[in-house]
């Protein structure tokens, strides 16, 4: 018998610099890095791209990896923004100014006041600025 000790690393994104709660990250603020699995808890992200435009919900320090379960995604509507309704159907496409009536994130469900009937509709947030109504 031959005694045998050996260590699996990962490879995650990592901070290089402290990033404060409620910062939005950026490429300049992360890296790859290989750490040691036995210090790894909690889903991780591997590549930065994941990590990239969302926004921390505690502080990282420099060095130690962005744990996915303290990151959010960024809100594209907020309540009382300007948004655009489309309303599709068919093939046939409408454009018509709204008022978000809450915060919404990507694929998120809120409630937009349609400017033009005054009308209080269900809408997806698509994106920043953008509702899609749901028929």
């Amino acid at each position: 018998f031959v005694p045998l000790h050996f260590d699996y690393w990962r490879t995650v994104v990592t901070a290089i610099n402290p990033i404060a709660r409620n910062s939005v990250i950026a490429a300049s603020d992360v890296r790859i890095n290989e750490i040691k699995l036995t210090q790894l808890n909690g889903s991780y992200l591997t590549t930065t791209r994941q990590a990239i435009g969302r926004i921390t919900t505690r502080p990282v320090a420099a060095g130690k990896p962005l744990n996915l379960q303290f990151l959010t995604e960024p809100k594209w509507v907020k309540r009382g923004d300007q948004v655009i309704i489309i309303a599709s159907s068919h093939g046939v496409s409408a454009k018509m100014p709204g008022v978000a009536m809450a915060d919404g994130k990507k694929g998120q469900q809120i409630s937009v006041r349609n400017k033009a009937s005054n009308r209080l509709i269900k809408a997806k947030v698509i994106a920043p600025g953008k509702v899609l109504a749901l028929m």
